[in-house]
């Protein structure tokens, strides 16, 4: 079984997936997969494929960055991997395999870069307050590595090859070093973390104790306020310092590999170690689960920092609004509510945009959150009116 991605790269180096014709998802002769790039290694991608015998696999990219990624699962897994560019030449790998493609695909590729909607700015600053925090959202599993940070290039080498084969497809090397990375040995994104703190990228960020930072987590599970004069972007070593079981991070320096942003914990000075090695020696450092509480609080001090004022109130499953009960478990978040400055507003999450609304929207978006819709005081406070703003709710969430 043959199987087939056409992979759009944007600037930074991050691939997404562009959708197959019907000639290609309809067929018993090509396998067309599914996989996120962005919550799976090199090793998923792998066990994926065998799962499915899969036994060549093409990507039909004019990125970068691909060609790396594609040498480096050559030399590490027995799938054969090919590339080829989006008028077929042959970048890598069997000719003849990716001919049998392009019989199929020929005139039927849209003419997308990747670009077109360009998304790397708002990655980088993503990934770069991911790094800094460590408080990744909850879609990343506890143990998928996305950010690797190297002091400096000579350290590069020293890493295990396993370290590269448990990290996520899209994730990052940051290196001070503007040198860019070619060699197949190297097939995650590279970021040249020098330039990016002269371009002063790195978010607006403090350390807070731990006794500190859970008086704000209380505070806004309270009342669901958030007081950021500062305008702050993240807490240092958030996921550290409230000791969550999260390891999506790792900072090699000359002296070991730290799992801390502030280098205060060393997991090992072994800096050859292997993932299976380092994962052993983490697994004695006390942790706990992170509740859906402590993975909500980046977020909304996030936003705040990006609002009028020093004060905002943030409507959430896990916070005190009108409604006093709060759940305690994680769910798909599409809105949050947010009153900021007089105004309220309908954030969505997935776009990061906000629209104005009103008292009543926000009213039944808490109750909505708190799975609580259908409630009696809700149904006795808006009467005859219910049905109605139920509906119109409704179609505006569902939308």
């Amino acid at each position: 079984m043959i199987g087939i991605s056409v992979v759009l790269e944007n600037k930074l180096g991050v691939f997404s997936k562009q959708e197959l014709p019907a000639s290609i998802t309809s067929s018993d002769n090509f396998f067309n997969d599914d996989l996120d790039f962005h919550t799976h290694s090199s090793n998923d991608f792998y066990d994926y494929l065998q799962f499915h015998d899969v036994s060549d696999y093409v990507f039909i990219s004019d990125g970068a960055r691909v060609k790396r990624f594609v040498m480096f699962m050559n030399l590490h897994y027995d799938i054969s991997f090919h590339l080829c560019d989006t008028k077929f030449n042959c970048m890598v790998g069997d000719k003849d395999i990716v001919s049998r493609v392009a019989m199929n695909l020929e005139g039927e590729l849209s003419s997308a870069t990747g670009n077109e909607y360009d998304l790397s700015g708002i990655q980088l600053k993503n990934g770069l307050r991911f790094l800094v925090t460590g408080a990744y959202p909850f879609s990343i599993g506890n143990s998928l590595i996305k950010h690797i940070y190297v002091d400096s290039m000579n350290l590069l080498n020293e890493i295990h090859v396993e370290i590269y084969k448990f990290a996520a497809i899209n994730s990052a090397v940051l290196i001070n070093d503007p040198t860019p990375l070619e060699s197949p040995q190297f097939p995650c994104i590279y970021v040249d973390y020098d330039k990016i703190t002269q371009n002063k990228l790195l978010p607006t960020s403090l350390y807070l104790p731990e006794h500190e930072l859970q008086e704000m987590i209380d505070t806004f599970k309270s009342d669901g306020t958030i007081d950021n004069p500062s305008k702050i972007q993240g807490i240092i070593d958030y996921a550290h310092t409230l000791h969550i079981d999260r390891n999506n991070r790792l900072f090699y320096f000359s002296d070991g590999i730290y799992k801390d942003y502030r280098k205060t914990c060393c997991i090992t000075e072994q800096l050859n170690s292997s993932f299976m090695s380092l994962l052993n020696r983490l697994s004695y450092i006390s942790t706990r689960k992170a509740n859906p509480l402590y993975d909500i609080f980046p977020l909304v001090l996030n936003i705040s920092a990006h609002l009028q004022g020093n004060t905002s109130t943030f409507i959430t499953p896990y916070s005190v609004h009108q409604v006093a009960q709060t759940i305690d478990r994680h769910k798909s978040l599409k809105f949050l509510g947010i009153i900021n400055d007089g105004k309220k507003y309908a954030y969505h999450v997935l776009t990061n945009k906000m629209y104005e609304v009103n008292d009543t929207f926000l009213h039944f978006l808490e109750f909505d959150l708190k799975e609580k819709i259908d409630s009696e005081e809700l149904k006795a406070k808006y009467s005859t009116r219910f049905p109605a703003i139920l509906n119109k709710f409704r179609s505006i969430v569902n939308d």
